[in-house]
C-alpha cells in the first residue's frame, strides 16, 4: 500500500512539475491558444497542491488505519482535508 502512494506521489509530482516548467518556460503560445494553456496550467497547479496536501493525508489515514484516534496534521488539516 506504501509503495503504491509513493508511486502516485512520485509520478504526480514529477509530471506536473514538467507541465508547469513547459508552460513557464515554454514557447509563447499563439493568441488563440492562449485560454487553453491558461485553463491546462490552472488545473495542473490545482492538481499539484492536491498532490501536496491530500495525499499524504489520505495516504497516513489508509496505512494508520481509521481505528486509529490520532491525527498528526493539526485541527485545521483536520477540517480541511475532506474539502479538498
Amino acid at each position: 500500500m506504501i509503495g503504491v502512494y509513493a508511486l502516485i506521489f512520485m509520478t504526480g509530482i514529477m509530471g506536473h512539475c514538467c507541465v508547469i516548467s513547459y508552460f513557464a518556460c515554454g514557447r509563447r503560445c499563439r493568441p488563440s491558444s492562449f485560454s487553453a494553456h491558461l485553463v491546462l496550467s490552472n488545473l495542473t497547479i490545482c492538481q499539484l497542491l492536491y498532490l501536496l496536501t491530500c495525499l499524504p493525508a489520505s495516504a497516513y489515514k489508509a496505512i494508520i488505519g481509521l481505528t486509529s484516534k490520532e491525527w498528526i496534521f493539526g485541527d485545521i488539516a483536520c477540517k480541511m482535508v475532506p474539502f479538498l
